[in-house]
Order: C-alpha cells, then sequence, then structure tokens
C-alpha cells in the first residue's frame, strides 16, 4: 500500500497524527532519499520505535490509503463540476438541475471534512492507547517533536538539528546556550556518520582532537581511513540516541544503540552505546570515547 509514490504524504500524515504539528523538513528530505526497495524496511523500524504491533500497522496504512482515496475522490468531483459544457455547447440546465447541482457543491466538501475526521479521530485514538512511552530515541529517519517558540518554516538544511526550549540535565539543571550548542552539535556529527558524510564530520571536529577511541591525537586522513573502513565491511549504519546528559564543563554522555548490516554475513547486529564526548570553547568536538 505505501510505496515510493506515497511514502512522503505517509510520512507528513502519520506525524500530523501522532505529535500534532506538521513533520519537519529534515525528517521528509530524510525519507526522500530512501530507495523504493527500502520503504518497508525502514517503516517497519519506525513502526517497532513507536511500540506499534504488525496490526496497528497495517491498520494506520489503511486509513491512510483511504483517506487518501477520498480526498483524491473529492478533488476529481471538484474537477468535474468545473469543466462544466459552455452555453454554446450544451443546452442551458434548468432551475431544478441548478438547485441540484449547487447543494451537491455545498454538500460533498461537507460529507468529505466529515469522513476525514471519523479517520483522524480513529487513528487518534488507536496511537494514544498504543503509547506507553516518551519517544527520546532518535536516528537517521526517527526524528522527534521539537518545540520551537517561533512560527517560521523549519530549515531544510541538511543535518540541521534544532533545540528544544526545555532541555534539561536530570531534570533540574537548566543547560546553558553553551551546553545547547555543544549537544546539537554532537547530534549532527552522529547523523552524519549515519549518512556517511565525512566532510560534515570534520567540521564539527576540533583541529586539537586528542583522542578517538584508541587513536590518540588522530588526524583527519587516519580518521578518514578508519572510517572508509568500517564502511566498506558495513552498510545501513544507524545511530539511536536515547538520552544525552551533561556530566562537566563541556563533557558529555550519550546513551543509546548503534545497529549495522555485516556485508560478509548480510546479518543485521545491534549493540548498545555508552559514549563520552568532550567539546572545545567553540562547541567542536575533542574527544570521543566509550564511557567508562
Amino acid at each position: 500500500m505505501i510505496n515510493s509514490d506515497n511514502i512522503l504524504a505517509y510520512i507528513k500524515y502519520l506525524y500530523q497524527k501522532k505529535y500534532g504539528q506538521p513533520s519537519p523538513a529534515q525528517l521528509v528530505s530524510s525519507w526522500r532519499k530512501v530507495e523504493a526497495y527500502q520503504i518497508d524496511a525502514e517503516l517497519q523500524k519506525l513502526y517497532q520505535h513507536w511500540g506499534w504491533t504488525h496490526e496497528e500497522s497495517q491498520q494506520h496504512e489503511t486509513d491512510f490509503v483511504t483517506l487518501a482515496a477520498i480526498l483524491d475522490e473529492n478533488r476529481q468531483a471538484e474537477t468535474s463540476v468545473e469543466n462544466t459544457t459552455t452555453i454554446n455547447e450544451a443546452p442551458l440546465p434548468s432551475i431544478e438541475t441548478k438547485k441540484k447541482r449547487s447543494v451537491w457543491i455545498w454538500v460533498l466538501p461537507i460529507l468529505m471534512l466529515g469522513l476525514a475526521y471519523l479517520v483522524y479521530d480513529y487513528v487518534s485514538q488507536q496511537q494514544d492507547d498504543s503509547e506507553t512511552q516518551t519517544q527520546n530515541t532518535e536516528g537517521t529517519l526517527l526524528r522527534e517533536p521539537i518545540v520551537d517558540e517561533s512560527e517560521e518554516e523549519i530549515d531544510t538544511t541538511e543535518y540541521l538539528v534544532e533545540e528544544t526550549d526545555t532541555l534539561m540535565v536530570s531534570d533540574t539543571t537548566v543547560l546553558s546556550m553553551d551546553d545547547r550548542q555543544n549537544i546539537l552539535n554532537v547530534k549532527s556529527f552522529i547523523f552524519a556518520e549515519d549518512d556517511r558524510n565525512i566532510d560534515k564530520m570534520f567540521e564539527l571536529v576540533s583541529p586539537n582532537i586528542y583522542k578517538y577511541y584508541d587513536l590518540n591525537y588522530p588526524t583527519k586522513a587516519q580518521l578518514r581511513t578508519r572510517y572508509e573502513h568500517l564502511w566498506s565491511i558495513t552498510k545501513n549504519n544507524t545511530n539511536y540516541i536515547s538520552d544525552i546528559k551533561k556530566v562537566n564543563e563541556r563533557r558529555y554522555e550519550v546513551f543509546g544503540s548503534y545497529e549495522y548490516v555485516g556485508l560478509n554475513t548480510q546479518e543485521r547486529k545491534q549493540q548498545r552505546t555508552h559514549l563520552l564526548f568532550e567539546m572545545d570553547e567553540n562547541n567542536r568536538i575533542l574527544s570521543i570515547d566509550n564511557a567508562q
């Protein structure tokens, strides 16, 4: 039911119904890059992330296809009315015909809106029943809603990660603007890593970086070699961030998981991640290592 022709409309539909706000431009852009043969696999990951059963997922797809068909029929009906014959091509309609057509033009949109509302109400109820946890996980295609004070359209620049108005540490300490920027840059680095954009990653790394896991004072050449080797033996590499906490000045713990497929075995593997990022005074990465 969901394919390359309607996937973007479906994602916008799901996001609007789940979070009550338009989907971020970055989210739509990321789904635009998904190949046709990968759509179903990515949707299954999204459904699993939201905790939906197979039956619930199928119901959401059916509701969307049904609603899309209704709206399409509505558009076709409106087009049909607009394309009525001219006076020279057909006799003038009777007064009774005009009245029927006038009533139909007004009644049809109302009926369509009513049916669309019923579908929306059903979908909302299904989602309310299925949600049991707050949604903190983030990945290449799993962006959560952003609380934004402005009404401006979200920038479509790739890898942009917006901040929230209530970003907290341990639910008690409000982060400074410098902390917020550091956390945004950590997320941007991880998302760029998912997209295998080494140049974007280098933009977020300090020229004075002193540690990258087992590499001390790594050069860009060493980092590039490390990633090119990793990417040559894996595919579908995806990081999922569940939480980021401030440890102390310019140091942050990142909790989540990492998923990939080994090219040799074609097996999907997943492992928990607990990383430690240190930032410099310019909000760039000084160190990345496994947290002890």
